[in-house]
């Protein structure tokens, strides 16, 4: 049993320790955060850059800063989770962009019917002379369409064409992350002798009207 003499100690020493300080405990500590090249063949997939996980990796780990294969574990389950929440998060970006283009689109063309059909006497959506053509081609590169798309339409045409499924995968990618984080977080404490918190998901098994946790 570690008195509380002991455990005011161990927290004032955690306190102080901020990693490696000699150039021997930093190169240790670089090769542990690097070594495993196996989590960029598993997760980079090959659209992306694996020049840029590495150096995104390298980047959580050295603000997670794991000691151990543990520790490098729970660490690595983070930076995947939150690499594929960034991924789905660019393609939701993507879907919307998309939605927004072709309502730019759509607006334009409605402008460019109008002008051919009641300033020029034709509808280009029909057969067209060669010089109504012309016409068409010239006052199509005329229009201007703002950037300024109402939010509604697009967001209406987003979950008509279910792309909110996406969010599904958001929410599960983020609970991914913060579970791996919360775990690394309970073993760094544990390892420096901090006061270790239960896990906040607790399992609950109910049998003959009594709850019993798992």
């Amino acid at each position: 049993m570690v008195s509380q003499k002991q455990l005011t100690a161990n927290r004032q020493n955690a306190l102080k320790s901020t990693g490696p300080k000699t150039s021997k405990g930093k190169s240790k500590s670089s090769r542990n955060a690097t070594r495993h090249g196996l989590l960029s063949k598993q997760m980079v997939l090959s659209i992306e850059s694996k020049r840029e996980f590495n150096g995104f990796r390298k980047r959580m780990l050295e603000s997670l800063r794991p000691e151990g294969e543990m520790e490098l574990l729970l660490a690595d389950l983070v930076v995947a989770s939150a690499w594929r929440l960034r991924r789905v998060m660019n393609v939701r970006r993507a879907t919307l962009e998309s939605i927004i283009e072709d309502h730019r689109l759509n607006i334009k063309k409605k402008e460019w019917v109008y002008i051919c059909t009641k300033e020029f006497g034709f509808d280009p959506r029909f057969h067209m002379t060669d010089a109504q053509k012309e016409s068409a081609n010239a006052i199509w590169q005329q229009i201007f369409v703002s950037k300024m798309i109402g939010l509604g339409p697009v967001l209406k045409e987003d979950i008509r064409n279910n792309t909110s499924e996406i969010h599904r995968y958001e929410r599960e990618y983020l609970s991914d992350m913060y579970k791996a984080l919360r775990e690394l977080h309970r073993v760094q404490a544990c390892r420096r002798g901090l006061p270790v918190l239960p896990p906040l998901a607790v399992d609950v098994a109910i049998s003959g009207g009594e709850a019993r946790n798992n």
